[in-house]
């Protein structure tokens, strides 16, 4: 019998055993899942805050071309709670060029012993551009820093009446002008977003919600009317209305405006951010509209859609029966704008290399 009892009480514990082994196991297992995720989490932290540090360091350049860096790390906060620090390093490549190179460190660049640090490190090209645009920028009816496609629809072609330019490449089209090939023409050139903004913000407008030329993303929700002339307070020959617009544009409807419209979305805060624009149907602008990213025109109106011009910075495309026509008239008026502007813009080129390591 107490043979019996002793089996029975080594079965327990050895159950027990296997348990509590298991139990470890699946504990330790869990550990290191959780390990696995915080340290995904962080790389991921680090490189969003690698991202949030160069549109920093360039919208500082925008106000001081001498900027060199910070001379210590920099520390972001959300809410209380430390999110990270970062350093960024600004050469000179030449007297407009720039090389930027940002460190983010998350939680921070100090830690405590066995306690793991995430690193990402950029490195980009920009440009500062104190100069007005090329002076053959005020001569296209389209001007696409992209490609420029052209779309039959219903046995009706898009039509252009003008001269077009382009980076990439082109499809058959009716275009009465010129076409012309010119890959320098990307990035699209920035314009003086400031001062524009400035100027939008200058003129009244009763429509939006701060009764100025600015179109806030609310505004945008709210679809407030845009200006129907060209021209400010309609007077023929003075300023154009300047429309600014920080978000995408889409028009469409019965919809007759007019203006110079800059679609730049929140460039000022993050300069290399892109805005498209869409018009569709029964759309008649008179003016040039500015887009720092895709420019769609989708017929219906079955007229004269935009009279002025176009500016692209990634693709330009035309569906069906939709028309453009090169305004010259309008066109200066732009220019004498753009060009009595002389705040400094800064345009990212390119990345370098993007990493992330512990």
């Amino acid at each position: 019998m107490i043979n019996k009892r002793g089996s029975i009480l080594i079965f327990v514990y050895s159950v027990i055993f296997v348990l509590l082994s298991l139990s470890a196991s699946v504990i330790a297992h869990s550990i290191q899942e959780k390990r696995a995720f915080e340290i995904t989490k962080d790389k991921s932290a680090a490189f969003y805050l690698a991202e949030t540090s160069l549109d920093n360091a360039l919208a500082v350049l925008m106000s001081n071309q001498n900027y060199a860096g910070t001379t210590s790390p920099v520390s972001v906060y959300r809410g209380t709670t430390l999110v990270g620090q970062y350093e960024a390093t600004v050469d000179n490549i030449s007297s407009n060029l720039r090389k930027i190179t940002v460190t983010s460190y998350v939680p921070q660049e100090t830690v405590a012993p066995g306690e793991v640090r995430q690193m990402a490190k950029a490195e980009a090209v920009a440009r500062i551009a104190t100069t007005p645009p090329p002076a053959n920028f005020y001569d296209y009816a389209v001007y696409s820093a992209g490609e420029i496609e052209f779309t039959q629809q219903g046995g009706n072609n898009p039509l252009v009446t003008g001269d077009v330019i382009y980076a990439d490449s082109i499809s058959s089209g009716n275009v009465s002008g010129t076409k012309t090939h010119d890959a320098t023409i990307s990035p699209l050139t920035h314009l003086s977003f400031q001062d524009l903004r400035n100027k939008a913000q200058s003129q009244f407008n009763a429509h939006t919600i701060a009764h100025n030329n600015i179109y806030t993303t609310a505004d945008l929700a709210a679809k407030a009317a845009f200006p129907a002339d060209f021209y400010y307070n309609s007077i023929p020959g003075g300023e154009p209305n300047v429309v600014y617009v920080e978000g995408d544009l889409t028009l469409k409807g019965n919809i007759t405006t007019g203006g110079f419209f800059i679609v730049v979305g929140n460039i000022l805060v993050d300069p290399t951010v892109t805005s498209d624009t869409t018009i569709n149907g029964n759309v008649a602008v008179s003016g040039c509209i500015y887009s720092t990213g895709e420019f769609t025109l989708n017929g219906g109106r079955n007229a004269l859609n935009v009279d002025g011009g176009i500016w692209a910075g990634e693709e330009a495309e035309f569906k069906g029966a939709t028309e453009v026509q090169y305004n010259a008239t309008y066109m200066n008026v732009v220019k004498n704008l753009v060009d009595s502007l002389s705040s400094v813009t800064v345009q990212l080129l390119s990345w370098r290399q993007l990493e992330l390591y512990d």
